[in-house]
């Protein structure tokens, strides 16, 4: 599964860096030939200034470009390492099957010795009438005495076999985690080169969100001039999410949020804390009361969950995190007290995004980090009104195309 395109980077970069040649136009035109050369020296040192500015900017996309492949080099392992633990909990299931049987026919065969069937061959072989009748009572019984010891060593294999895979399971499983680790390492430096670019943008004056799409149109257009299938997979700061998958309430129930979270690195398959009301829950049963009250599907909690604290992958979040779940009412100029706990985060974080829908229209615009996103649905738009800079959109995006596939899938 590939989880995130670079075009839309480099497009950023390349228009960045025009932006910068660009700025330093003035400072030439007013340059008049009478000039002090005070004045010259100060263009020059501004020229050279731009000059810096452009090498640290290349050096910064190809960093960049160097982390979003490792990135997508991760999570193609993630998807091998989970589908070879399900070939191996498979394996494991048959082989336990079988040494349960093996056991059981040995554990039968030793109560048929017990209850006299020994003493009962013994007695044969005193009955044997001539020489020739005693040979054939012994060959008889040294069949069950090798049907006897068959049924051991079968046991035996199967043990040993049932022993590897389940030290098997036990290894891919370590080696899943471990990648689980470096994927989250790599996001969170994408992140902060995201959050870099932000701040160099504002400081140009440029617009990052119309650099992405003048980046995804100008890869489109050189794909479909060469005759290449356009790749739908890059990020759109106008459509994050389809509204159809922002509203699957229904599509994991808490038995399956459940199975999810236990197979993440994070305590939430264990937790447990009182819900909104009060009443003690799994964090899966609050997740899917949640997602059927205000219809927000259950992934989009879960991805929050991440973005904003780690929860999924965090091994020993302190009590802050967990009070702050979802990020809901704890922002940079105030907290709302209202919204403290586990159980009221993912309540109203689902409450938001639910109702910061209602402020979306097809021909409106949002102010986000310094640049203008027009977003294409109400889905997108609740996103940046719940977290309204770029860098925290792009994860979001990154995350549900990890754990749950393309959130434009069926767009």
């Amino acid at each position: 599964m590939r989880i995130l395109s670079t075009k839309w980077h480099r497009g950023i970069l390349t228009a960045l860096l025009i932006a910068a040649l660009v700025s330093a136009a003035p400072l030439v035109s007013h340059a008049q030939p009478g000039a002090s050369a005070s004045t010259n020296a100060a263009i020059e040192a501004r020229r050279a200034e731009e000059q810096a500015a452009r090498v640290a900017l290349e050096n910064s996309r190809i960093a960049l470009e160097q982390q979003i492949d490792e990135y997508l080099r991760v999570g193609q392992r993630l998807e091998t390492a989970r589908l070879e633990i399900t070939d191996v909990e498979a394996q494991i299931a048959v082989a336990d099957a079988e040494l349960a049987e093996k056991q059981d026919a040995l554990v039968a065969r030793a109560i048929e010795l017990y209850q006299g069937e020994w003493e009962s061959t013994i007695t044969l072989l005193f009955q044997a009438e001539s020489l020739a009748d005693l040979f054939a009572r012994y060959k008889y019984l040294s069949i069950i005495n090798e049907r006897d010891a068959n049924l051991l060593r079968d046991m035996r294999i199967a043990r040993v076999e049932s022993e590897w895979l389940h030290h098997t399971l036990s290894d891919r499983e370590a080696r899943l985690v471990e990648l689980q680790e470096e994927a989250d390492l790599a996001r969170e430096r994408i992140e902060k080169d995201i959050a870099d670019q932000e701040a160099r943008a504002e400081a140009l004056g440029a617009d990052l969100a119309q650099l992405m799409r003048q980046a995804a149109a100008e890869a489109a257009a050189a794909q479909a001039v060469s005759g290449a299938v356009v790749s739908p997979d890059g990020f759109s700061p106008d459509m994050i999410i389809t509204d159809a998958n922002f509203r699957a309430s229904r599509s994991m129930n808490a038995a399956q949020i459940q199975q999810f979270l236990e197979r993440q690195t994070g305590i939430l398959a264990g937790y447990r804390a009182p819900n909104h009301a009060g009443v003690m829950m799994s964090s899966a049963e609050m997740i899917e009361e949640a997602a059927l009250a205000w219809n927000v599907s259950p992934k989009v909690i879960l991805a929050t969950l991440q973005k904003e604290q780690s929860l999924l992958s965090r091994r020993n979040p302190d009590q802050r995190a967990l009070d702050w779940a979802m990020g809901c009412g704890k922002m940079d100029s105030r907290t709302l007290p209202q919204f403290q706990g586990f159980g009221r985060q993912i309540w109203h974080g689902a409450r938001v995004l639910d109702r910061n829908t209602a402020g979306f229209t097809p021909d409106g615009e949002l102010r986000i980090s310094g640049s203008v996103v027009r977003p294409a649905n109400a889905a997108t738009h609740t996103l940046y009104r719940y977290t309204p800079h770029m860098r925290g959109n792009v994860s979001f995006w990154m995350i549900y195309w990890r754990h749950f596939g393309n959130p434009l899938a069926g767009s």
